[in-house]
C-alpha cells in the first residue's frame, strides 16, 4: 500500500509540474503578445500624431494658397476695370476726332497720339490682367490639392485610431496608404507658383518698340 501511495504522490507531482510548466509557456506568451501589442500601439501613436502634425500644415498652407488666388484675382479684375476705362477714354477721343472730321476742322495731333498711347496702355494692362488671372489659377489649383492632403490625412488619423480600439493592423496599413497619398497631394501643393504677371509686364514693354511702327 505504502508503495502505490508513493507512486500516485508522484505521479501526481508530476502532472501538477507539466501544468505549471504549461502555465508558465502560456503566461510568457500572452506576455510576448501584450509587448508586441504595446509597442505597435506605440507606433500608432506616433503614426496619428505625425499625420495630425502633416495636416495641420497643410490646413495652413490650403489656406494661404486660397488666400493668394483670391488676391490675385481681385487685382485680375482690376485690371480688368481700369482696361474698360481705357476703352471708354478711346472711344471719347475717336468720338472727339468724328466730330470734327464732320465738322470739316483739322483734328489735332494730341488726339491721335492720346488714342495712341491709350491702346498701347490697353495692350499692356490686357497682358498684366491675363497673367494675373493665369497666376490666381495656379495658387487655387494648389490650393485644390493640398485640400485632397488635408482630407486624406484625416481620413488617416481616423482609420489609425479605429484600428488600436479594435486591433486590426489592416486598418492602420491603409490609413498608412492614404496619409502617403496626402503627402503626395501636399508635395503638389507646395511646388513654386510662377509670377508670372511681372513676366508679362517685361515682355509688354518689349513689345511697345515694335508697336511704335
Amino acid at each position: 500500500m505504502e508503495i502505490e501511495v508513493n507512486e500516485q504522490m508522484q505521479h501526481m507531482q508530476e502532472n501538477v509540474s507539466e501544468v505549471v510548466e504549461e502555465l508558465k509557456e502560456e503566461l510568457h506568451h500572452q506576455q510576448q503578445e501584450q509587448a508586441k501589442n504595446s509597442a505597435w500601439l506605440n507606433q500608432v501613436a506616433v503614426s496619428t500624431g505625425i499625420f495630425a502634425a502633416l495636416a495641420a500644415i497643410a490646413a495652413l498652407q490650403a489656406n494661404f494658397l486660397g488666400e493668394e488666388g483670391m488676391v490675385a484675382q481681385i487685382k485680375a479684375s482690376d485690371q480688368w476695370a481700369f482696361y474698360q476705362a481705357k476703352s471708354t477714354k478711346i472711344h471719347i477721343e475717336e468720338s472727339s476726332a468724328t466730330i470734327l472730321k464732320s465738322l470739316e476742322r483739322t483734328v489735332p495731333p494730341s488726339v491721335t497720339e492720346t488714342s495712341n498711347q491709350l491702346e498701347k496702355d490697353k495692350t499692356k494692362i490686357s497682358h498684366e490682367a491675363q497673367a494675373l488671372e493665369k497666376e490666381s489659377h495656379a495658387y487655387l489649383e494648389r490650393h485644390q490639392y493640398v485640400a485632397y492632403s488635408v482630407t486624406a490625412l484625416q481620413v488617416a488619423i481616423s482609420l489609425s485610431a479605429v484600428a488600436a480600439l479594435v486591433r486590426r493592423k489592416s486598418l492602420w496599413y491603409v490609413g498608412f496608404g492614404l496619409a502617403a497619398l496626402g503627402i503626395g497631394f501636399l508635395f503638389l501643393g507646395n511646388l513654386p507658383v510662377t509670377h508670372v504677371a511681372s513676366e508679362a509686364v517685361s515682355e509688354t514693354q518689349m513689345v511697345k518698340p515694335a508697336a511704335n511702327h
